[in-house]
């Protein structure tokens, strides 16, 4: 009886170990998780601020083309304002050549 006592003693020493082994690898394993949360909770605020930056960066895209496009319209407008000036342009010169060729005529 002695003896299998002595073996149920070890045996129970045996799980003793492997049961602290265990609550060390838990306690590992924990630390870990910890770690991993803290390095997720640093992502979002990553990503919370890049997505910020973009939100910042579209608003300027939206207005740098707003006044792009203003431009744009200004410049059709000037470029319409200088066609109609070249016209004025050619038919006063065509009148001024009419005005020439009848004085011409009456010289």
């Amino acid at each position: 009886k002695r003896s299998e006592l002595e073996k149920l003693d070890a045996t129970l020493a045996d799980s003793d170990v492997i049961m602290d082994e265990r609550r060390q690898a838990v306690g590992l394993l924990d630390e870990t998780l910890f770690a991993r949360r803290a390095e997720v909770a640093d992502l979002d605020t990553t990503l919370d601020a890049r997505r910020e930056a973009v939100g910042f960066l579209d608003k300027t895209v939206d207005e740098t083309r707003s006044r792009v496009n203003a431009q744009r319209k200004e410049l059709e407008e000037a470029e319409q304002e200088v066609g109609a000036r070249r016209r004025t342009k050619a038919a006063l010169d065509e009148s001024i050549q009419l005005v020439k060729a009848e004085a011409l005529e009456e010289a």
